[in-house]
């Protein structure tokens, strides 16, 4: 396997502070990527993202540390990592969340990298890779329209 990282894109069509609320703050979080989020934006902060099975009402939970905030401009954090671990390279994922202003909005990158060093089988590695090149498609698009309602009700 060659690939280390996940690359994603969107253009939302709302300013960057908006669009930085709307990924930084947990209670926005839930109406476009998780069913809850709890976390402080700060730097080392221990939170964690729970999904929630419609089904079977089965949660699924994992933690994360905040690598990095510098308002308007970087989000960043360590998730996918062995309960009692400290997160770090080798063990554990990093999302990046880059937003940039442009007239009319705002363009977010996304990239979750640290495939390679992870301690798994490369049928694993396949697996979450395709699982989560098709879920940032989806939660990315699910937050353009997410945002559009935002500004729209401004």
């Amino acid at each position: 396997m060659t690939i280390d990282a996940i690359k994603s894109e969107v253009s939302i069509e709302a300013p960057v502070g908006v669009v930085w609320e709307l990924v930084t703050q947990p209670e926005n979080l839930n109406r476009w990527w998780t069913d809850e989020a709890e976390f402080d934006l700060e730097t080392g902060a221990v939170g964690q993202l729970v999904w929630i099975d419609k089904a079977t009402s089965h949660r699924d939970m994992t933690a994360l540390t905040i690598e990095s905030v510098v308002e308007h401009h970087l989000f960043s954090f360590r998730w996918v990592y062995e309960s009692g671990e400290t997160p770090r390279e080798g063990n554990s994922m990093l999302v990046e969340f880059f937003f940039e202003s442009r007239s009319g909005g705002t363009l977010l990158r996304v990239e979750e990298s640290g495939l390679e060093t992870m301690p798994w089988s490369t049928s694993d590695k396949e697996s979450f890779l395709g699982d989560h090149e098709q879920g940032w498609s989806f939660h990315l698009a699910t937050l353009r329209e997410y945002a559009h309602g935002k500004v729209t009700n401004l």
